[in-house]
């Protein structure tokens, strides 16, 4: 997974964003930052042990229609209009590929219902090997609507339904084929196949749209994982005073940031002293230093809070 991530301005600059409050966009920047390189951030509870987010926060994001929230794994909708990779690793969410559409504008989708939708997440990864280069969405998306309505008016079952089972298919096929001994279930598993299962491949895949749809009737707390336990839990991970860490020199750090990006970092800030402690493991405090001034050089921009202060040191920060 990369450690470095594109936000676009056509996002950043759009109405639907700028009506945001800060906090909504600087949860946004970080569920972007924490993404795999298919759009699924499923880092929910470190994230909002750092940053103190809320259910409301979540909830303005869905209102606005950039992220769906299923089963505590965060769907960065604008994820392909936002990423260019060039090196890609496939996401683990593998049933959720399944149940993820791409619109005609690159925007996710989990309605299936939905008329602009030209193919599946799974296919984009498989069948074009998730290089957007020559895909004609529009051509994929009438094809796709001739085959719904041909197929309703013969009362058959959804052709989504039967070209995906189609494609799982002679995925299958090839795989055995080229090579009739594996038992690498994981390396099938990658391509999408479900080997642990004798059932149609229709019946799969009701099964995961079930599971990572079913969120209505869960509770909100389960659904954005913002749960005392699991965040008490994760805390026990964070760098703890102990003769490992320097307190002093971190307390020096915080207050070169201050002066030098005109912050208000509290000596207190759970998020930047983790930082800073991971930092200081492998660099020394004048690395840092410097690091932190070219950092600041690069850039004219004061960012308006602390929180995208921080964002901002993060991405720009060298891994």
């Amino acid at each position: 997974m990369a450690n470095r991530r594109l936000i676009s301005k056509s996002i950043h600059q759009s109405n639907k964003f700028l009506q945001l409050s800060v906090e909504d966009r600087y949860l946004y920047d970080e569920l972007v930052l924490y993404a795999d390189d298919d759009g699924f951030c499923s880092e929910l509870t470190m994230i909002n042990v750092l940053n103190h987010f809320t259910e409301k926060n979540y909830q303005e994001l869905e209102k606005a229609g950039l992220i769906i929230v299923s089963d505590s794994v965060v769907i960065i909708v604008d994820w392909l209009n936002n990423q260019d990779l060039k090196n890609h690793t496939n996401t683990q969410q593998i049933e959720l590929t399944k149940i993820t559409y791409i619109r005609t504008d690159w925007r996710y989708t989990t309605n299936l219902n939905d008329e602009n939708v030209a193919m599946t997440l799974n296919d984009f990864l498989h069948k074009y090997n998730s290089k957007k280069t020559g895909i004609d969405l529009e051509n994929l998306k009438e094809t796709r609507n001739k085959l719904i309505k041909a197929e309703s008016a013969s009362n058959s079952p959804k052709p989504a339904l039967v070209m995906e089972d189609k494609i799982g298919e002679n995925r299958l096929k090839k795989a055995e084929k080229a090579s009739p001994q594996n038992n690498d279930v994981q390396a099938l598993e990658r391509q999408g196949i479900d080997t642990h299962s004798n059932e149609a491949g229709g019946n799969r895949r009701e099964k995961p749209k079930t599971a990572f749809l079913s969120t209505k009737s869960a509770s909100n707390i389960n659904k954005y994982n913002i749960n005392k336990e699991n965040i008490n839990k994760e805390k026990e991970s964070l760098p703890q005073e102990s003769s490992t860490v320097n307190q002093k020199e971190i307390e020096q750090l915080i207050k070169f940031i201050n002066s030098k990006f005109k912050t208000t970092f509290s000596t207190n800030n759970d998020q930047l002293i983790y930082f800073l402690s991971n930092e200081l493991k492998v660099s020394s405090i004048d690395e840092i230093k410097d690091t932190l001034t070219v950092i600041k050089e690069k850039s004219s921009i004061t960012p308006e809070t602390d929180n995208l202060c921080l964002s901002y040191i993060k991405n720009e920060y060298p891994k």
